[in-house]
């Protein structure tokens, strides 16, 4: 099969539909045993698939070999894995044992896009595209433009929850069911949520020496937990407490925006993944990002200030 280019920043999953798109197939069915994928429902927020191995080997960018990493949400993942697990990343093989927990409880999960960026890439490579960025869990503004994205209309309520519901994002940002303009994102957005945007989009575009075994330590040291002392009753305690105040103290409309299970919790608003033993652990089944940095910047934990420290001590 002839190779086919990524464009810059393009998500590797959504690079199906411009590949439909080009190839004036009749039926998107046809594209996708084209490609080999073992599953034609494709997702916005897709981590460790299968046929990611299959677009990897097909889908590549002149610049970088490693689109299955860059391309993908797995760099952005990468920190929140412990070191076992990131060997999956990084894997040739087309089978992955991890699940990552969480995506189900998210508010957000159809494909979205900049109508600044379809313009720009429309004018510069004569056609559209999803930008992997613009699909991280977390993020409502385009990392170029500062704008809020689009992908929801609010006269019909269509948004593509899979690449075939909208190949492409619409050219002229007309909602495919009823043709209304697509506005981009602009409901509540407080400045917890911009440094949990900004972060998401630095580490999808930085490769660091992070892990989960880190993080957790460095949570576990914030809060006060002593590893060895976990499971003791004053152990229990202080993540009771923990929970109580994280609940109390972080921007509750924060989190009613982040998950449709955010519910209230001892006078404020917590989410059952946020309770997940995984964040103080390195074991456990896989959480997604999201839940880890709001947990470390409710400890004031800064994700690049770690990273350039372990980047520095290993260079030197």
């Amino acid at each position: 099969m002839k190779r086919f280019n990524l464009l810059p920043g393009e998500s590797l999953n959504g690079a199906v539909g411009r590949y439909h798109a080009l190839a004036l197939s009749p039926a998107f069915s046809s594209t996708a045993n084209q490609l080999g994928l073992n599953n034609q429902v494709i997702s916005p927020l897709r981590f460790l698939h299968d046929d990611d191995v299959k677009l990897d080997e097909i889908f590549h960018t002149s610049e970088n070999e490693k689109c299955r990493y860059t391309n993908s949400l797995n760099q952005y993942l990468s920190p929140f894995l412990n070191r076992r697990e990131q060997q999956y990343l990084y894997m040739q093989s087309e089978e992955s044992s991890l699940r990552i927990s969480g995506v189900s409880n998210l508010n957000v999960k159809h494909w979205r896009w900049c109508i600044n960026c379809v313009e720009e890439d429309e004018a510069k490579y004569g056609i559209e595209y999803y930008h992997h960025q613009h699909q991280l869990p977390g993020v409502y503004h385009c990392y170029r433009h500062g704008i809020g994205l689009s992908g929801h209309c609010i006269q019909c309520g269509f948004h593509a929850n899979k690449i075939q519901d909208l190949i492409l994002p619409p050219l002229n940002n007309a909602c495919p069911n009823c043709a209304a303009w697509m506005p981009g994102y602009d409901g509540y957005f407080s400045e917890s949520m911009a440094d949990i945007e900004n972060t998401s989009i630095w580490l999808s575009m930085n490769e660091n020496a992070l892990s989960l075994e880190i993080l957790s330590d460095l949570l576990c040291k914030k809060i006060g937990l002593k590893k060895s002392e976990l499971g003791t009753l004053s152990s229990n305690r202080l993540i009771s407490s923990w929970h109580k105040s994280l609940a109390n103290e972080f921007d509750n409309n924060a989190l009613l925006s982040y998950f449709n299970n955010a519910k209230p919790y001892f006078g404020g608003v917590s989410s059952p993944l946020i309770r997940k033993a995984r964040l103080r652990l390195s074991s456990g089944d896989p959480l997604i990002p999201l839940v880890h940095m709001i947990a470390l910047q409710h400890q004031g934990i800064d994700l690049a200030t770690v990273a350039s420290s372990l980047n520095l001590e290993t260079v030197g």
